[in-house]
């Protein structure tokens, strides 16, 4: 049966994901072996070259696109940036994968060929016999047609086809705070595997512990019927990394 190791929101920390998948096991050479990332593999880290080069060269890896190679892409496209795109790290993730450029632009164009033969490479989720990996959240139905993470729980609902959503359905879907989201009954059938939001996040809110001190829980979240595995680790310096033991299915998006 093949052994799944997730991660996700390795944020261009490249040492820190290797650790991780070290730690945990994974083999490349091994063929039940299979990397599974969530998303938001790169900006925010000064690593991304590395990390994409690693990811890319792997023979067995389910890749989740996140909000982060969404936000890369916009970027890439308009070949200039907004105070958005230094703040979530967007910016320098492309001077850093293109050093040598003279200008902005010019590194946006020297690295759209490989980022977007990346970034095309990523599936909006993945799914096996008992579990269901995605960045954030499935799509959901929301009104005025704005995003969920826009509204409250009463102004949106479980959209029973999501398998069959739109592409903007998806991208709106990386956005929201899963943790809420998974205790309001928006939960698919399947244990949800996600990243995105920081897992000390459910701790603090819900168990009264600390969301960001020396003594913050960043470790895999387990709640019924789903996992946050997100590390925060431009903060905590770790990557999570859970294995899973599961069938896949014949047909996937």
């Amino acid at each position: 049966m093949p052994k799944l190791f997730c991660i996700s929101d390795v944020h261009g920390f490249y040492d820190e994901m290797i650790e991780a998948l070290n730690k945990a096991g994974f083999d490349p050479n091994n063929k039940e072996h299979w990397l599974v990332s969530c998303g938001d593999t790169l900006d925010r880290g000064r690593q991304p070259h590395q990390v994409m080069n690693y990811l890319m060269q792997l023979p067995r890896k389910i890749l989740v696109k996140g909000n982060h190679e969404c936000l890369m892409m916009d970027l890439l496209a308009r070949e200039y940036p907004y105070n958005h795109d230094w703040n979530n790290g967007t910016a320098q993730s492309i001077i850093d994968l293109a050093p040598s450029a003279q200008t902005f632009e010019e590194a946006c164009m020297s690295i759209y060929p490989k980022v977007s033969k990346f970034i095309d490479g990523m599936v909006n989720y993945f799914e096996t016999k008992n579990y269901i990996f995605v960045h954030s959240f499935i799509p959901l139905n929301c009104y005025d047609h704005l995003p969920a993470y826009y509204r409250q729980g009463k102004q949106y609902s479980k959209m029973e086809n999501w398998r069959e959503a739109r592409q903007y359905q998806w991208d709106d879907s990386m956005w929201g705070n899963p943790f809420k989201l998974a205790t309001q009954g928006f939960l698919p059938d399947k244990t949800l595997v996600f990243g995105h939001f920081h897992t000390s996040w459910p701790r603090y809110y819900y168990e009264n512990q600390e969301e960001f001190s020396p003594d913050a829980d960043f470790s895999p979240y387990y709640g019924e019927g789903f996992i946050g595995i997100d590390g925060c680790v431009a903060y905590s310096g770790k990557v999570n990394c859970i294995v899973i033991e599961d069938e896949f299915l014949t047909t996937q998006n």
